[in-house]
Order: structure tokens, then C-alpha cells, then sequence
């Protein structure tokens, strides 16, 4: 994600791209101790940003969207899981595992 928005809004020869790491918790606590910027969920730095730790930086379009989708095995898991999945079933138009 960071090198796409990096790329899109021509920022190379503005950044020096250093780190990347899919845990929106190391990069927040690098910001944090002045380390860069970082590219994390706004809802990740809500605590940060109400207490004026942490700001926005840069313009809107320097945002990038961010989807999250659940994912499981496809056999049959524990009952837990089996109980999780009935209750997020994906409608019938998406690809998916039956749950058993």
C-alpha cells in the first residue's frame, strides 16, 4: 500500500522509503518515537490523534483505501469457527467455502 501511494502522488524524490511492516502497531509506535511518517489505519492512531501525540500528515491525498476481508480454511474447522462463519456467511454472489 505505502509504495502505491507513494507512486501515485510522485513522491519518491520526496521520501526515503525505509520500512514496511504488515502490523499497523510497529509502525504507529515508530512514528511515535520520531522515527518517520507511517501509513496506518486512522483507527489504529485514534487515542494518538485525540491526545495530539500523533498528527495528520500531508494532504488527503495522500490516503490510501483500506480493505479488510475475513478469510478461513476451506475444510470444516472447530465448532467456534464453524458458529463465526454462519454468522458472517458471505451472500451468494462471492466465491466461498461452505460452512459444514
Amino acid at each position: 500500500m505505502t509504495a502505491a501511494v507513494i507512486e501515485r502522488e510522485d513522491l519518491s524524490k520526496q521520501l526515503e522509503f525505509s520500512y514496511e511492516c504488515s502490523m499497523s502497531d510497529v509502525l504507529k509506535r515508530g512514528a511515535l518515537a520520531g522515527a518517520g511518517i507511517a501509513w496506518i489505519p486512522e483507527l489504529a492512531v485514534r487515542d494518538e490523534l485525540a491526545a495530539g501525540l500523533l498528527v495528520q500528515a500531508g494532504a488527503d491525498a495522500h490516503t490510501a483505501p483500506l480493505t479488510i476481508t475475513l478469510f478461513r480454511q476451506s475444510e470444516p474447522a472447530r465448532n467456534e469457527v464453524e458458529r463465526i462463519w454462519a454468522a458472517c456467511k458471505p451472500d451468494d454472489s462471492a466465491p466461498h467455502a461452505s460452512p459444514a
